[in-house]
């Protein structure tokens, strides 16, 4: 059996064969929030799209996801693996498409999209720094902000449902038996 033959000379060939539309399967659910789902174009599937290494890839996710996630910690990780990058010389020279990029910035913050412009563009000092811009525009770095819903989120918030007590003035210990 020869395992090598399914294997394409060139992997980039396949790349640039993927479908524009977002796939579903995978992207229908979640595990651990709901931060990514919440996008149409999922971030792993722009991550796929753009062919983006590793460290570009961390770089991506953590800035798209920190408003509604881990606040000021997501944008210091970010920081951080843009650092590595630059450190090993990776996301310099990306070849990818500016559709798919407007695709997934437009669902973002302006500041945000900025910055994953300059990452993509491979200006990874231009993002850290407009990385900073952004955390020191929300006050003391050192405290993490509280991640604020955005304003299309806001409708989809219910009400909690009255617990068994609140909606008939009873509690669930009342059934309970008396001991002795």
């Amino acid at each position: 059996m020869d395992l090598g033959a399914s294997i394409p000379e060139n992997p980039a060939d396949t790349r640039q064969k993927l479908p524009l539309e977002t796939p579903t399967g995978a992207n229908d659910r979640q595990h651990g929030g709901n931060h990514y789902k919440q996008m149409e174009y999922q971030h792993w599937d722009f991550v796929v799209d753009t062919c983006q290494p590793y460290l570009i890839g961390c770089a991506t996710k953590y800035v798209s996801r920190w408003r509604r996630k881990n606040g000021i910690e997501d944008l210091r990780k970010a920081q951080h693996y843009l650092e590595k990058a630059d450190e090993r010389g990776v996301g310099q020279g990306m070849d990818f498409s500016e559709a798919k990029l407007g695709r997934f910035t437009g669902q973002l913050q302006p500041d945000d999209a900025n910055v994953i412009e300059l990452i993509m563009d491979g200006r990874n000092q231009r993002a850290i720094k407009a990385i900073q811009d952004i955390i020191d525009g929300h006050g003391d770095a050192g405290v993490p902000v509280a991640v604020q819903p955005e304003p299309q989120d806001l409708d989809r918030q219910h009400t909690p449902e009255p617990s068994t007590e609140e909606a008939t003035g009873t509690s669930d210990l009342d059934d309970l038996p008396v001991s002795a």
